[in-house]
């Protein structure tokens, strides 16, 4: 998104969050892609009940990227989509998070929502791409086509082939098969970020992937930095509370 706005500057995208506090943690996500070259046109803000009326107004005539939730989205825009017109004709993209949680009564509102959304932008010739994001469910094609009645093409990270001459090197842990294992890739990943210093959390099933997660990018960052490795530390079952308060107090 942040790369089609500093092609077009006049495009705009729509982010849609089932809660307010997933929304403004993402605001804060997008201030930080913001270049120098934007700041004179680049305008995102969360448009919902808490959102006083000058600000909503400058959004609804000038915003590029709107955070908002399905109900807002229902109630306070496409009513109003006339005053809208000029965010519906160059919008371009269309970012449902978190599609794995409307199921149900809910899941039913937002796709009507969603059938009612593509009727406007078509009312101002646009055709935005949908883009959803998921935790692992098991038909997310599927799921994400039903709530937003257009086919959809799952992408998943997918860890790379395995050369012949790493298989067997020790170099990677694997659960069998050709590909990389997950917890390498984890590895990779955790310690890039971390080297960024972009405060990171691993989820990963056993107590022994922890450790073996926390090892690996410790062990990466250690000729790094010293003061880097030792910011890194596992959480698990099995520390005593005295260790687990300490590692909590740390991250707070």
């Amino acid at each position: 998104v942040a790369e089609t706005m500093l092609e077009d500057p006049m495009a705009t995208a729509l982010y849609i969050y089932p809660t307010k506090a997933l929304a403004q943690d993402q605001l804060r996500g997008l201030g930080r892609l913001e270049t120098e070259e934007m700041r004179d046109w680049f305008l995102t803000g969360t448009y919902d009940g808490d959102t006083p009326s000058n600000l909503r107004r400058r959004l609804r005539d000038a915003g590029n990227v709107i955070l908002t939730n399905p109900d807002m989205l229902h109630q306070g825009i496409l009513p109003h989509h006339a005053r809208w017109n000029r965010f519906f004709t160059h919008l371009r993209y269309v970012v449902v998070d978190e599609v794995h949680a409307y199921r149900g009564v809910f899941g039913s509102h937002l796709s009507n929502v969603m059938r009612r959304l593509r009727r406007v932008c078509r009312h101002y010739g646009a055709d935005p791409q949908f883009i959803c994001c998921s935790a692992t469910i098991g038909n997310p094609a599927e799921h994400a086509g039903r709530i937003t009645g257009v086919p959809m093409q799952p992408v998943l990270w997918n860890p790379r082939q395995l050369s012949t001459a790493a298989r067997g090197s020790g170099e990677d842990w694997r659960v069998g098969g050709d590909r990389r294992s997950a917890l390498s890739e984890a590895i990779d990943l955790m310690t890039e970020l971390v080297r960024e210093e972009v405060q990171t959390i691993a989820f990963v099933r056993t107590r022994l992937a922890a450790e073996l997660l926390f090892k690996g990018v410790r062990d990466r960052l250690r000729p790094i930095s010293r003061r880097l490795a030792q910011s890194v530390h596992a959480y698990r079952g099995g520390y005593l509370p005295v260790k687990r308060r300490e590692i909590e107090k740390g991250l707070r």
